[in-house]
């Protein structure tokens, strides 16, 4: 078992945990609080703050157990260690003891103030970090605010559904309204973070007003999908590509990738799905390159920066990952990159859909897509045909059907027959 397990159980050289974790604390500003979702984005975080020491002032606040009083109790106490303050909750300890079970909640629209000047000390626009020559942590900057909250009292609205009904009694859970009240005793003085791993229900609505930074999404005072595709840039682009030699225990922008550039470390499935978040990240930032900027040069270096971090011929990658990045590769025109990752795509797609129904529900259009693209007819047959004996009806199916075999038998009439 030794001779035989040893190179697929080998953890001598896989930080990825320890990695993920760091990263994510130093997506984090100074003294954030940050939302986490349960085991694997919460426990090795604390180990970091623990036991190395890095970044204790980020407060983390797991959403599974925020659901229990005695864990209220401790975000609401002053911490153990001095780096560190208590997370802003004003309920009285009394009725916190009492706070269990589901609370009654009719959909609402949910009006947050926003302090004047709030919106301005918000926005990351230091030419240094955009420019991406600063190694340690910038200070937002002082740019002209894109909302007009910036001049004077404002405020945040949105919409906070139920997350739990009853017959016809609608309710949510402790946790939603505990990020709703911390984030409104908050009242803007500290940052306020979302772990990536954060299901969409946990973050009661605000979606609208969510910033991407990496492995965190920042709340912001302004609509932020109205300012660089909903994403800090500068932020993004410090994290991925100001990979520190050491490590940090004070703020500084910067992932470190050890475990997903090295070729010989084994990664199991669980942490394939870890390494989506990082995936998530590149993808956002080469977009906004491309789309938002028209900038393919850039677009091609966050590209070439991935390859080099997290090589797609060795490191896992999500099916639906690598046809977002397939199709990045086809339109900067790196054919070659194209036509290789679709063949690993091909095996993936052919292993997942093997037996049963895969858990990516698109995953026969992404292959037809791909297909379409790298103009492999022959193989997009196949993949059509085989999708319309689960769809008999869709017509739809059918005509792109007569279109591939037409131009099959254009191209090689023996093949179309």
């Amino acid at each position: 078992m030794f001779q035989t397990n040893f190179a697929s159980h080998d953890r001598s050289r896989n930080w990825l945990a320890w990695e993920y974790s760091y990263n994510m604390l130093q997506t984090c500003e100074q003294d954030a609080l940050l939302f986490t979702n349960g085991d694997n984005d919460t426990f090795p975080l604390w180990f970091l703050q623990d036991v190395e020491g890095v970044r204790r002032d980020v407060r983390i606040v797991n959403l599974s157990l925020i659901n229990t009083p005695w864990y209220i109790q401790q975000m609401k106490d002053r911490p153990y260690y001095a780096e560190a303050k208590a997370v802003p909750i004003s309920i009285p300890d009394k009725r916190i003891a009492g706070m269990e079970g589901v609370i009654p909640w009719e959909p609402q629209t949910v009006t947050i103030p926003v302090p004047p000047g709030t919106i301005q000390g918000s926005i990351t626009t230091d030419t240094a970090l955009y420019n991406h020559e600063a190694l340690g942590r910038q200070a937002p900057g002082s740019g002209p605010a894109p909302d007009t909250n910036a001049g004077g009292e404002g405020k945040i609205e949105f919409m906070m559904r139920n997350t739990l009904q009853y017959g016809r009694t609608k309710a949510i859970r402790v946790q939603d309204f505990m990020v709703k009240h911390i984030i409104e005793t908050n009242r803007w003085q500290r940052p306020v973070y979302f772990a990536i791993t954060c299901s969409p229900d946990s973050k009661i609505g605000i979606d609208d007003y969510l910033r991407f930074c990496g492995l965190a999404w920042k709340l912001v005072p302004y609509k932020a999908g109205h300012l660089d595709m909903g994403i800090d840039p500068a932020v993004l682009h410090a994290n991925l590509f100001d990979e520190p030699g050491g490590f940090s225990r004070t703020p500084r922008y910067g992932y470190k990738f050890r475990s997903t550039s090295d070729s010989t470390v084994v990664l199991d499935e669980n942490e394939a799905r870890m390494i989506s978040g990082f995936h998530t990240a590149f993808r956002a930032l080469a977009i906004y390159e491309s789309d938002g900027r028209k900038d393919f040069r850039k677009s091609g270096e966050v590209l070439d920066r991935l390859e080099k971090a997290m090589p797609w011929q060795s490191a896992p990658m999500l099916f639906e990952d690598g046809y977002d990045f397939a199709l990045l590769y086809y339109r900067l025109g790196r054919l070659a990159t194209f036509t290789a990752l679709v063949s690993r795509l091909e095996k993936q797609f052919k292993a997942e859909t093997a037996e049963g129904t895969p858990s990516n529900p698109y995953i026969y259009g992404q292959m037809i897509r791909l297909y379409d693209l790298a103009n492999n007819f022959s193989a997009e047959l196949e993949v059509l045909e085989r999708l319309a004996q689960f769809r008999p009806n869709d017509a739809s199916i059918r005509e792109r059907i007569d279109t591939v075999q037409a131009i099959l038998k254009r191209t090689s009439p023996a093949r179309a027959n």
